[in-house]
């Protein structure tokens, strides 16, 4: 059983690694739901990995590319000139006490700038009847869930 959880700090070590063409199939390792509000952002493969108390999760499919149409992992530019090329989801869940929060791109960002507070385990999915989105304090209804492929 794959137990969901995640950690901003993460974010920007993990920029580079997340932003890549998509892996061959073996970096797919798990199978992830992230439902939002009722709407499913993600029900499919992905690719899982585990730190500790920090974990990420990601489709695979977000291409972000310079100026030249290159991938950024290949050609150098500045942060504010990466562009995405292709939408993609990915985020991180951080166990926080009996809690977690949830931040992801919202499908189409190059960064997981939506996050999420208040997140409960139940089995292995982590999910919330209201909450709060940060910065914003909107209440959301969340669901993520990810499973051994």
């Amino acid at each position: 059983m794959i137990k969901a959880v995640a950690l901003m700090a993460a974010l920007s070590a993990s920029f580079a690694a997340l932003h890549t063409a998509p892996s061959d199939a073996s970096a797919l390792n798990a199978k992830c739901l992230l439902v939002m509000d009722g709407v499913t952002r993600l029900d499919d493969r992905c690719s899982f990995t585990s730190n500790g108390e920090t974990d990420s999760f990601s489709d695979e499919r977000l291409l972000v590319v310079c100026p030249d149409g290159r991938p950024v992992q290949t050609s150098d530019c500045f942060g504010y000139q990466m562009r995405v090329a292709r939408n993609g989801v990915y985020g991180f869940l951080q166990r926080e006490g009996s809690a977690a929060r949830l931040c992801w791109n919202t499908g189409n960002m190059r960064n997981a700038q939506a996050c999420f507070d208040g997140l409960i385990q139940k089995g292995d999915c982590w999910q919330s009847i209201a909450s709060r989105s940060l910065g914003r304090g909107t209440m959301h209804k969340l669901k993520f869930c990810a499973w051994d492929d």
